[in-house]
Order: C-alpha cells, then structure tokens, then sequence
C-alpha cells in the first residue's frame, strides 16, 4: 500500500510539471499555429501539429504511461529478488518522460525562437 501511495504521488508530480511546462510554452508560442513534432537529421522539421495538440501530446501520452505504471505497482506482486524497487522504477519513467518533454521544447526554442 505504501508503494501505491509512493508512485502516485511521483506520478501527480510528474503530471503537474509536464501541464506547467505544456502552459507556460503554449504562452511562449502563441505567436504559432503550428510546431514542429520531429526532426530530420539535418535538423529542420519534418511534419508539425496545431500548438495545443502538439504540447499537449506528452502529458497525454504521460497520463497514460504513468496510470498503467501506478495500476502495476497496485496489482502486481514483483519477482523475487526484484522487491522494493517499484518506487525507483516508477521515478525513472516519470523522469524520462518529463526529460522528453523538456527535450522538445527546448528544441522548439531552438528552432522557432519565441517572440515575446
């Protein structure tokens, strides 16, 4: 039970940031319609999305990750040996995912430099 409360609350925090980021970038870019969502090895955009739906997509795609994740830590017994480690798991995919969101909008800085 300890471990479920744990995760959860990693995952409300991870949640939380990735909405601030998500709120303070559609700011950043309001002067955009569209942005960039990948990138050629060259470095120039290779497909873009309306601005809502494209900082929006992480957190989404965060919310899913995460609740499976939590759900897991919940309903799964861990192998032996591997006990105890739900909690560092479950911080290492929150990290990673906040850690890919702060990757593309820094490359969206980089690439769209914001007008404010």
């Amino acid at each position: 039970m300890l471990e479920f409360i744990a995760a959860l609350m990693i995952c409300i925090a991870a949640l939380s940031a990735l909405i601030l980021l998500s709120v303070r970038a559609d700011h950043r870019f309001r002067h955009l319609e569209r942005l960039p969502m990948q990138w050629s090895l060259q470095g120039k955009p290779t497909w873009s999305a309306p601005r809502k739906l494209a900082l929006a997509f992480t957190p989404g795609l965060a919310a899913v990750i995460l609740t499976a994740v939590v759900v897991s830590v919940a309903t799964l017994e861990p192998h032996p040996g591997q006990e105890g480690l739900e909690i560092p798991v479950v911080f290492l995919v929150a990290l990673s995912l906040v850690a890919t969101h702060l990757f593309h909008l820094w490359m969206l800085d980089r690439k769209t430099g914001p007008k404010d």
